[in-house]
């Protein structure tokens, strides 16, 4: 792929992640993406060859960054607080740089290409934040009498409706989500602590 495709994709991309987050898949529009973009609609027709194919794409790409991330964070040393807190923030970073995966997933957008894997990717990352919670309580940090996986799926879900609530409150995610995962971290340490 020539360098000036690659970059016209990307460019189209970031534009599509932009109004699907913004407006769902039912609200988007090809002609605001190409207005965001810089390209034209005919362009984004020949790479993408419909709307639809382009939401799969944008989620795609959302539940790889956010796998991504997220096995990467697992691998950090540390106690179990701090890799609990490692791992909220970085599905929070995801999140943020893929809000329509949130979106798309909570809100499952009327049957809208793509939530379903958006949706098991969150599962999935629920799953993660349990194991990490498990391996607390082996190790002695955090009480025994708690389900790891519920309380996965409960932080999950904290960080998802953060996200969707304000990017829908002003469309913008900014450095504030860093406090929220670490509120939510705090949360579940300090109901998970002896």
């Amino acid at each position: 792929m020539r360098a000036e495709e690659s970059a016209s994709k990307e460019r189209i991309e970031a534009a599509a992640r932009e109004e699907f987050a913004a407006y769902g898949y039912h609200g988007a529009r090809i002609d605001r993406i190409a207005a965001k973009s810089g390209l034209n609609k005919q362009l984004i027709y020949y790479y993408f060859g419909s709307k639809q194919r382009l939401h799969e794409r944008t989620v795609e790409l959302g539940v790889a960054r956010v796998q991504l991330e997220a096995s990467l964070k697992r691998s950090l040393p540390g106690s179990p607080s701090d890799r609990l807190r490692a791992l909220l923030g970085a599905v929070l970073d995801r999140l943020r740089s893929a809000p329509d995966l949130a979106r798309s997933a909570a809100l499952g957008e009327g049957g809208a290409p793509g939530a379903a894997e958006a949706a098991q990717a969150l599962v999935d990352l629920g799953a993660d934040v349990g194991r990490e919670i498990s391996r607390g309580q082996g190790l002695g940090y955090y009480r025994d009498d708690a389900d790891p996986a519920v309380l996965g799926q409960q932080a999950i879900a904290l960080l998802v409706g953060w996200t969707i609530l304000r990017g829908m409150k002003d469309g913008a995610i900014g450095p504030e989500a860093e406090s929220w995962a670490g509120a939510t971290a705090e949360l579940l340490t300090r109901s998970l602590s002896w």
